[in-house]
C-alpha cells in the first residue's frame, strides 16, 4: 500500500496531489503503532518523491527540512527525521545549479543551529541509551527508543554533522566539539564501541 501511495505522488502530474500524498506518507511515518519497517518503507517513499524534480519545487523541500528539524527539536522520531533532512538536504545539492551554492546548508544552521541541535541530540540519546540499562551495560545493539540500537543513533548523527561541516564548508564549534568528547570518549557511560 505505501508503495501504491508512493507511485501515485510520482506519477501525479498536479502539485496539488504530490503535496497531499507527501503529507499523507509524513503523517504515516510519525505514526507510533507502525513498526519500524513500515516506517521507513513510508519515508523512502516521501524521499522518492521529494528527489523529482518535476513536481516538487524547491519550497516544498524546504517545508520539510523545517519539519524534520522541529521533530528533532521535539525529540520526536529523531533518527528517522535525521536521516531524511539528510537526505533532503543531499538532494536539494545534488540538483542545484550552481555547485558552489551551499544556502540550504548555510540556512539551516543560521536559522536553526542545526551543529548545536544535533550535537545536544546525540548527548541526549547517548543519556537515552545509557539509562536504559543501567551502568557498564551499554553496547552497540542497545535499544534506544524501543525502534532504534544505539550504534545507528551515534552514527547517524555523527555522519549528518560530517556532511554539513564537509558540505557548507562549516567549522564544529569548541563547544560542541566538548559536548561530541565528553559523551563518547569522557563520560563515564560510554562502551567500548563509542571510543
Amino acid at each position: 500500500l505505501l508503495s501504491l501511495i508512493g507511485r501515485i505522488g510520482r506519477d501525479g502530474r498536479e502539485q496539488k496531489t504530490t503535496t497531499r500524498v507527501l503529507d499523507l506518507l509524513w503523517d504515516l511515518s510519525h505514526l507510533p503503532a507502525l513498526s519500524t519497517h513500515l516506517i521507513e518503507l513510508a519515508l523512502e517513499e516521501h524521499l522518492a518523491i521529494l528527489s523529482d524534480s518535476f513536481s516538487v519545487r524547491e519550497q516544498v523541500k524546504r517545508q520539510y527540512v523545517i519539519k524534520s528539524v522541529e521533530d528533532i527539536k521535539k525529540g520526536a522520531c529523531v533518527l528517522p527525521s535525521l536521516k531524511q533532512l539528510l537526505h533532503i538536504c543531499k538532494n536539494i545539492l545534488k540538483l542545484s545549479s550552481l555547485k558552489t551554492d551551499k544556502g540550504i546548508l548555510h540556512d539551516l544552521n543560521k536559522n536553526h543551529d542545526v551543529i548545536k541541535l544535533v550535537t545536544q541530540s546525540l548527548v541526549k540519546c547517548h543519556k537515552q541509551a545509557s539509562g536504559a540499562v543501567g551502568d557498564g551495560q551499554l553496547g552497540p545493539d542497545t535499544m534506544v527508543d524501543g525502534r532504534y540500537v544505539h550504534s545507528e543513533m551515534v552514527n547517524t548523527h555523527l555522519m549528518f554533522l560530517q556532511y554539513m561541516l564537509q558540505e557548507g564548508a562549516l567549522y564544529l564549534p569548541w563547544s560542541r566539539a566538548r559536548d561530541i568528547w565528553g559523551t563518547l570518549i569522557a563520560s563515564p557511560e560510554v562502551c567500548d564501541w563509542d571510543r
